[in-house]
């Protein structure tokens, strides 16, 4: 998500918000938390649609309320019973009051996806991009990553929504056809890049290829996505597999020794750090410091049961910043709450947020200081932090 969506103003629009339309999906993915989840937890349901509804009316009054909406959390969006009511009802609310979003981004498996629920999307003009996980061009290794999953179905619905896109004379929704660098599929990285270029060329398309969200997915894109460790400990591997696949399909030259995905340093515990080195420090290593999350300036999410969380892995809504059947989605987004979690991370006591004091990866990129500056001055705090 490039830097043009973060909060720079308080009050201004939530940049990104998601919408756990259902937490479920139908695939087990084997780097995807929702592979672990129990199928009893408490968490998991769907929205009611009157509860959907509701959200959509309230970013249809002014002033406008978020920038980017996001389907989906916790599941597969499509899965929704009433995905394709909810579309309708949202594409219709639209056109009554356009000042409401900007766009709408999906991110889906693309089973479920047949020639009516595609025109129906299409025909939405509701969403930008769609981020496609594929994972693999060969069947084999679809499966055995993308549990559950049909390699040879999902690829026809692709191709025959491109074509669809292609008869309707649309160039949006554009589709973010994404690989996640694993060792299962890292040597097949370059036959998926060929194929989906050979795909789009059908059509007389050209698309994209970028190794980073913040490159952008304006049109039709192969992106290949560096995976998110569980633990920084185990970071440096995938980063190192993620490099391998960018030189293996040209994206980066075998000499970049340079940061790849431009992502802020964690810090491990205090264990970390030698103690017992001299007390003169000359030979103690230097502590990188904690960065404050981006995604507190970023992403706010709506579980499917009202309640919400700034964090997008926050999957059971532990730091619950309020239920929206008690109050407006943009009044917890305003919130002191909201604001107190910033000034923790911009404080760096992030112990005093559980969820926060435990997290070993930032998935969302560095935070940029200019844009942080011009929040803060918003608030009334530039003269209180040195950043």
């Amino acid at each position: 998500m490039s830097d043009e969506f973060i909060l720079k103003k308080q009050g201004g629009p939530i940049p990104v918000l998601i919408l756990d339309l259902i937490s479920y999906c139908n695939y087990s993915c084997i780097m995807c938390p929702q592979s672990k989840i129990n199928e009893n937890e408490t968490f998991r349901g769907v929205m009611d649609f009157k509860l959907y509804k509701s959200i959509i009316d309230e970013l249809c009054t002014p002033p406008q309320k978020a920038r980017v909406i996001i389907p989906f959390w916790n599941g597969e969006p499509t899965l929704y019973p009433k995905f394709k009511e909810a579309l309708e009802y949202a594409a219709k609310k639209k056109k009554e009051f356009p000042q409401a979003w900007e766009v709408w981004s999906l991110h889906t498996n693309f089973s479920l996806i047949d020639e009516d629920l595609a025109r129906t999307i299409i025909r939405s003009e509701l969403f930008g991009p769609i981020t496609v996980s594929l994972d693999a061009i060969k069947t084999d290794s679809y499966s055995k990553i993308r549990v559950g999953g049909k390699r040879d179905e999902v690829y026809e619905n692709i191709k025959r929504f491109i074509k669809i896109r292609q008869e309707l004379g649309k160039e949006f929704p554009s589709l973010t056809i994404q690989f996640i660098v694993q060792d299962q599929n890292i040597d097949e990285v370059e036959e998926f890049v060929a194929f989906w270029k050979d795909e789009f060329s059908k059509y007389g398309i050209e698309p994209k290829m970028i190794k980073d969200e913040a490159e952008g997915m304006e049109k039709d894109t192969i992106y290949i996505r560096r995976l998110i460790a569980n633990t920084g400990k185990e970071q440096p591997m995938y980063d190192d597999l993620h490099k391998k696949a960018l030189i293996k399909v040209g994206l980066i030259n075998e000499m970049t020794d340079e940061q790849i995905v431009k992502h802020a340093e964690y810090i491990e515990e205090e264990e970390n750090v030698n103690t017992d080195l001299k007390q003169d420090n000359t030979n103690k290593p230097e502590k990188k410091r904690r960065e404050p999350c981006v995604g507190l300036w970023q992403h706010f999410g709506i579980r499917f049961d009202g309640e919400t969380s700034a964090c997008c892995i926050d999957f059971r809504c532990e730091q619950s910043l309020g239920n929206i059947k008690d109050k407006g989605f943009f009044a917890i987004w305003n919130s002191k709450k909201l604001m107190d979690y910033r000034f923790y991370h911009l404080k760096g006591d992030f112990k005093n947020i559980k969820i926060c004091s435990t997290c070993r990866n930032q998935p969302f990129g560095a935070l940029n200081y200019e844009l942080l500056d011009l929040w803060l001055e918003s608030v009334g705090k530039k003269d209180d932090f040195d950043i």
